[in-house]
């Protein structure tokens, strides 16, 4: 199974079948679960789309299941109901996870940043090289306006 992580609503997240396996639970208890948690955050007014969010894979089949989109405040929830070395284990587990999901961020917009520089730069040395043929231009004819005048008289 594929590890997806998507940024949705600008939260960082991966998918319940990514947190099913690391608290090494079937897909389908954790959905379970998960969906008592939003009806238990909907009771109280608070908002679930900040620790889960629905969504769709598509499984071995090419049909589309239910999922959701666990956020690391999702996770940290998740982990408090879990106790002992299980507990400990996905804690672990899942800070590892959103510590590489934010390095890879990071070097994302570091290698956007630079493509962007790069591309200005080109477009700098196009302007400048126009620029300076232009004025080679205009020197030459310039020049030749000189002799022209110094041969005539």
């Amino acid at each position: 199974m594929t590890n997806i992580m998507t940024t949705t609503n600008k939260l960082e997240s991966i998918t319940s079948m990514e947190v099913a396996q690391m608290v090494e639970k079937e897909h389908k208890y954790l959905l379970r679960d998960i969906r008592r948690y939003v009806r238990q955050f909907n009771q109280t007014n608070l908002a679930p789309v900040e620790f889960f969010q629905e969504s769709l894979y598509q499984d071995g089949k090419g049909e589309s299941r239910p999922c959701y989109q666990v956020t690391r405040k999702g996770c940290e929830f998740i982990a408090n109901k879990l106790i002992g070395q299980k507990g400990t284990e996905f804690t672990a587990r899942f800070v590892n996870r959103f510590h590489e999901l934010e390095e890879m961020n990071t070097t994302n917009i570091l290698l956007q940043s630079l493509a962007t520089l790069s591309e200005s730069m080109v477009t700098l040395k196009n302007d400048i090289d126009s620029r300076l043929s232009n004025l080679e231009s205009k020197n030459e004819t310039q020049e030749t306006k000189t002799i022209t005048i110094r041969y005539i008289t």
